[in-house]
């Protein structure tokens, strides 16, 4: 048997920790290896849920955007479509309004002919009326006598058709109107001629009261005022 020195002890020691240290050293190096790996995993890890959350984030914001946008554009469309009725209807009452316009312009235009024609229509009755006066108290003048005045009821213009009815038992010697009394009160003025027998019987105040002519009993249609004076 081999026997072994106090050096061989030395060595073997040596060369057991040398091993040791190279083991160390190697572990050393796998952890470190494997701690830059597990960092190189976690912040790959961390850089794709980084990218993942913002990638969420711009999704979330666009959705409520184009939610948003639409909720604009609903309100702006739903205004739009008032605004347009609203035009509409304002358009349609300009429309009737310029109809009502020139409808009223053409009243006006009826009423201002109509104005001028019974203007002129009053002026001729009136003229008439004159000679009619005239005429009878010609007549009155030439011989007529007092039971022939008190038995007529009207003197007649044959050219013009207007008729003036005269009081019975009244004179007629002059152009003088106190004569023609009213047929319905029998004693006011006449100063109304009726429509369409055209007789001047009535004075203002019972014309509203009659609805035929007191002299031939025709239905009166209407009544002019004449101005005797």
């Amino acid at each position: 048997m081999m026997m072994m020195g106090p050096n061989s002890s030395v060595t073997s020691a040596s060369g057991s920790m040398t091993a040791t240290s190279s083991v160390l050293m190697s572990l050393g190096d796998n952890i470190r290896s494997e701690l830059e790996r597990q960092k190189e995993e976690f912040d790959q890890y961390i850089k794709i849920q980084q990218e993942q959350l913002a990638k969420g984030v711009r999704d979330m914001k666009q959705r409520h955007m184009a939610s948003f946008l639409n909720t604009v554009e609903d309100g702006i469309s739903k205004k739009l479509r008032e605004k347009e009725t609203e035009l509409e209807t304002i358009n349609r009452k300009n429309r009737e309004l310029m109809e009502r316009i020139k409808q009223v312009a053409t009243d006006a235009h009826n009423w201002h002919y109509r104005a001028k024609y019974n203007e002129s229509m009053v002026n001729i009755l009136k003229n008439n009326l004159q000679n009619a006066i005239s005429q009878g108290a010609d007549q009155g003048k030439e011989g007529f006598g007092d039971s022939e005045v008190d038995d007529a009821t009207s003197y007649i213009d044959p050219t013009n058709y207007l008729t003036v009815a005269g009081g019975r038992g009244k004179s007629i010697a002059g152009p003088s109107t106190e004569h023609l009394a009213c047929r319905a009160c029998r004693t006011r003025e006449v100063s109304m001629l009726l429509m369409p027998c055209r007789h001047l019987c009535v004075c203002k105040e019972c014309d509203g009261f009659i609805s035929v002519c007191p002299v031939c009993n025709i239905p009166k249609s209407a009544s002019v005022e004449v101005y005797l004076s």
